[in-house]
Parts: C-alpha cells; sequence; structure tokens
C-alpha cells in the first residue's frame, strides 16, 4: 500500500499517480477542511499548489472540476476518517465517486475522453490517505 501525509497546514502539497487509471479506492485516514481526492490530466499538475481536476473534497463533499466547465457544488457525500473513496470513470465517460463499496453516481462528464486521467490528492490541511489494493 502506498500513503500520501501532510503534516502541516497552510500550504498546498499535491501528489499524482505514475500510471493513469480508470478506477482506484483510496482509504480516508486523516484529513482536514481543504483535503480533496480525484483524477486530473498529467498536464496540470503542481507539486506544492492546488491542482485542477475532477475532484471531491472529502470533508463536506462538494465537487469541483476547473477542466472545461467550472462545476463546483454539493454532490450529497461526506466522509469520515476511515472511510473507503473509490473513483472510477465509466465506458460512458461519466465519473463517478463511492463511499465504502456504495456507488454516489455520476459526479462529472469527462471534457477530454482521449486525455490519459492520473489518480490526484491535494492537501491544504494536515491529512493521511493511503491507497487501497
Amino acid at each position: 500500500m502506498k500513503t500520501a501525509t501532510k503534516s502541516s497546514h497552510g500550504s498546498w502539497s499535491s501528489v499524482i499517480g505514475a500510471e493513469p487509471v480508470t478506477s482506484f479506492d483510496i482509504r480516508l485516514d486523516q484529513y482536514g477542511q481543504h483535503n480533496y481526492v480525484g483524477l486530473s490530466p498529467r498536464s496540470s499538475f503542481i507539486a506544492d499548489g492546488y491542482n485542477h481536476g475532477y475532484v471531491i473534497q472529502v470533508h463536506n463533499g462538494y465537487k469541483s472540476s476547473q477542466l472545461g466547465k467550472n462545476d463546483q457544488h454539493c454532490y450529497g457525500a461526506i466522509f469520515s476518517p476511515g472511510d473507503i473513496v473509490t473513483v472510477r470513470v465509466t465506458n460512458g465517460n461519466e465519473i463517478h465517486f463511492g463511499k465504502n463499496g456504495q456507488d454516489l453516481g455520476k459526479a462529472f462528464m469527462v471534457t477530454a475522453p482521449t486525455v490519459p486521467l492520473f489518480p490526484l490528492v491535494t492537501m491544504y490541511s494536515i491529512g493521511k490517505v493511503t491507497i487501497v489494493d
């Protein structure tokens, strides 16, 4: 298992996967107010900044995309420490999130289906997440 940990508050830190994926699961070990999980093209990745992509803010369930149409509103899922978040792209180019094995439905339409998407974690607050195999 691979773990990403941020031990301080007050600046952005991000990590992106090495390979593009259509699905991944991540355990929320610890998180704060401004921590996001989702998918992003590698071309827009910044290690020490807020990253654009298809993401969900785990403390309040707000989804946000700054790829194509800026779409930011409540997706309806609030997560707790220990929850498993699933992020997946369907055959119809929809991005869905899941919580503890339950699909939460369509969050986004992929605006550029030929662009590979990579797992993304972006944290401003203290946090720790673990990829689940």
